[in-house]
């Protein structure tokens, strides 16, 4: 078994929003113009919590800029297993 992992490029925080998390991707399509993110709540681990694929274009996301070490631990840990795939 490997483990391959998406590059996080980008991580932004707005609180004003459940999904207050948005962590940005390396994945681009339609030629680099729009990018594959994973949108979380604070409580994203949780069943009542949240936690979204999407793609948006490379320039549009919300909040502001903060680094890996910013994220709260549970919130590191779901997007690490949410990042990477197991073959």
């Amino acid at each position: 078994m490997s483990n391959d992992s998406i590059t996080i490029i980008a991580i932004y925080d707005d609180p004003e929003y459940v999904d207050r998390y948005t962590i940005v991707t390396d994945c681009s399509n339609d030629n680099g113009k729009s990018t594959l993110y994973l949108s979380v709540s604070d409580l994203c681990d949780r069943p009542n919590g949240f936690s979204q694929w999407g793609e948006c274009p490379v320039e549009n996301h919300s909040g502001k800029r903060i680094a890996w070490t910013d994220l709260p631990r549970n919130v590191r840990d779901h997007v690490t297993a949410r990042t990477t795939t197991h073959t």
